[in-house]
């Protein structure tokens, strides 16, 4: 904004006319010599009043934006030459974007070569001012990338860069593009190019961020956040990252700060609300993270992820009826969602509509053969009904167009492990451990490897592997306890309270671990003795704060006692869902 007219060849000083538009629009519009656009802008008591005015610079010429300019010179007013300033669109999508198309219809393209004095420094600078032409790039190429068109939406995106280098969408879609390859490298190397040109770009120092984060450098990832924080406080997606990484480090509090502060500089992003209620949800805070979700709904109702998340948070709490009403909603709103559809498939099918939810799976398996959750869900409930050769064929259907989906390769060492096939077992450990490529759920291999080493009397390596899974995991509860039930088996009291005790520290609201050092006491200290009714005296605390906190965080949420809830339209694309029935 404050470069349109600029664009059209106004110049400080002129007065823009046009009996295109009505006085109201063209009167009193006027820049001051010596200073910018954006200033003058600000200087003049109606700040909107030129923006105003172009934006209804649209004639009934097709697409032609015809606009007067009268030079204000020393000698007195003087009328110069008509521009005549055009603007083709082209065969644009449909779909494209209010934001988009916004910006598109406010580029004033100067065609009149007659009047090349208006603006003699134009040429100079035509990379910076057509802004429409990367607009346009940018948005094809984003079509591309969708498409999965790799080799397309990398060249769309390296002519973006041509363009202009110091537009930061380029550099960051091509990274994105990279990505989607695997090619890492090549993706950090865009990342820091762009970031040479534009040091201070919240969204390159964001998006780096989440590239040292998905390859292990935690603290790098943090300090980049951070410093695209301290660049815009206002940028809502490095909150939302941000959180997602205090998560990661098993801090709930910061995680819920952030997530909280991009509502706040950003109160229609559905996503950081999603974020909000998943945690919520995950922390025992169903009443809050209820209204959290509705809130979801409010500002994105066509969003199915949200809808699936909601869902599956009801299901755990037994809900039944109002997890399928949701999910339902959530196919409504994209039929193709694949979260959605399996989500939806598992609750008919283990509520004995076996056939209903065999087609769903199937239908999703169909739309998305990539989809490692829809495999992993199917095949475990043939080995459930008995069809191990079914299953075990499933799994390895899956395993090959899913290599790195973890809850596959565990749900298929687990069910060998099971059927007593140890070294077939561990063979899939090993497997998915070196598939996963270190991501963030490789923590439900090393653990399911470690229950599997311990039950084989091998805890030397059962120990390394529950190290590896806590190292990992976002929520290092369930290592604790199998970890603590093996080194009670072995004898060994003081660590394997050590370990619960650990557990309770790092999550204090995680009830099934305060259940599990309970249990303990009861069995190692005697039922009713001191040490077991301290750890009960010790979790009704717990309980009792946490119950308070939910009603401080219920009274301030959207729709509580503290704020009424509101609408309005967001933006943003339909993520995946951060929680999946398997």
């Amino acid at each position: 904004q404050g470069s349109n007219a600029e664009q059209a060849g106004v110049q400080v000083g002129d007065r823009i006319v046009s009996s295109s538009v009505r006085p109201s629009h063209a009167s009193g519009i006027e820049f001051d010599r010596g200073t910018t656009y954006a200033a003058a802008q600000y200087a003049k008591g109606d700040r909107d009043g030129l923006e105003n005015f172009i934006s209804h610079l649209k004639t009934s010429r097709g697409n032609e934006v015809v606009v007067g300019v009268e030079r204000l010179g020393s000698g007195g007013a003087e009328r110069v030459e008509r521009l005549r300033a055009e603007q083709r669109l082209g065969a644009v999508d449909a779909t494209l974007s209010a934001k988009v198309k916004g910006k598109l219809l406010g580029q004033l393209v100067l065609l009149d070569e007659e009047t090349p004095d208006v603006i003699p420094d134009l040429a100079a600078h035509t990379n910076r001012v057509l802004k429409v032409n990367v607009d346009l790039k940018s948005y094809q190429a984003k079509r591309k990338l969708i498409a999965r068109k790799y080799e397309e939406a990398r060249a769309l995106y390296q002519e973006c860069i041509q363009l202009d280098r110091y537009d930061g969408r380029g550099w960051l879609g091509l990274s994105r593009v990279f990505r989607k390859q695997r090619m890492d490298l090549q993706a950090r190397e865009a990342l820091v190019q762009g970031l040479q040109c534009n040091q201070d770009n919240p969204f390159l120092l964001q998006a780096l961020g989440m590239l040292d984060q998905a390859q292990g450098n935690l603290g790098r990832a943090m300090r980049r956040f951070e410093q695209a924080l301290s660049v815009d406080p206002r940028h809502a997606a490095s909150w939302v990252a941000k959180g997602q990484l205090e998560e990661r480090l098993r801090r709930a509090d910061r995680a819920r700060n952030s997530y909280l502060e991009a509502t706040r500089v950003a109160p229609n992003n559905y996503f950081a609300w999603q974020c909000l209620a998943v945690l919520e949800a995950r922390d025992g805070s169903s009443a809050v993270a209820r209204q959290l979700f509705r809130k979801c709904v409010d500002v994105n109702p066509d969003n199915a992820a949200v809808w699936q998340a909601w869902g599956v948070m009801e299901l755990k709490e037994g809900m039944v009826e109002e997890a399928r009403e949701y999910l339902q909603r959530g196919h409504l709103a994209n039929p193709s969602n694949t979260f959605v559809l399996q989500a939806l498939g598992c609750l008919e099918w283990d509520s004995g509509n076996t056939t209903g939810g065999r087609a769903l799976l199937e239908r999703a398996m169909a739309l998305r053969p990539s989809d490692g959750g829809v495999y992993q869900a199917y095949a475990t409930r043939l080995w459930k009904q008995g069809q191990i050769s079914k299953a075990r064929a499933m799994f390895g259907e899956g395993t090959a167009k899913a290599k790195r989906h973890t809850g596959l390769w565990q749900g298929w060492a687990l069910m060998e492990a099971k059927l007593g096939n140890v070294d077939k077992a561990r063979s899939l450990f090993q497997q998915g451990v070196w598939d996963a490529g270190g991501g963030k759920d490789v923590g439900l291999l090393w653990q399911a490897w470690g229950v599997l080493e311990g039950e084989a009397g091998d805890a030397q390596r059962a120990r390394q592997y529950f190290s590896r899974a806590i190292e990992s995991s976002k929520r290092a509860g369930p290592s604790l306890v199998a970890w603590s039930q093996m080194e009670e088996r072995e004898g060994r009291v003081g660590k394997a309270r050590e370990l619960l005790e650990k557990g309770v520290t790092w999550e204090p609201y995680n009830w099934w671990v305060w259940d599990a050092l309970e249990g303990f006491e009861r069995r190692v200290s005697g039922k009713g003795s001191l040490e077991e009714r301290r750890v009960y005296q010790r979790r009704v605390l717990a309980e009792l704060y946490h119950a308070q906190q939910q009603r401080l965080r219920a009274e301030q949420a959207p729709g509580g006692e503290g704020e009424q809830g509101g609408g309005g339209q967001g933006a943003g694309k339909e993520g995946a869902a951060p929680g999946v029935l398997g």
